[in-house]
């Protein structure tokens, strides 16, 4: 079973009712002791990229008010 999170409703955006263009996108995240696989819902896809981690700047200063511990770059 994979998990799936709303990204709307993770930032506190309010909820909309799913379109054909609503996806739910599959991701593999870095676990403590093993990768683990998990599904964002999001409004749309426009574009899909597939980048090598080289490829990924360093994570922008947002300033001290915004949380970037979970932003790779």
């Amino acid at each position: 079973m994979t998990p799936v999170i709303d990204l709307r409703l993770k930032f506190g955006l309010p909820g909309i009712d799913t379109t054909e263009r609503t996806c739910i996108v599959v991701v593999q995240v870095h676990g403590e002791s093993a990768p683990i696989v998990i599904g964002i819902v999001v409004d749309e896809v426009s574009e899909v990229v597939t980048m090598a981690s080289g490829d990924i700047e360093d994570t922008p200063d947002f300033g001290a008010d915004v949380a970037t511990d979970y932003i790779l770059g």
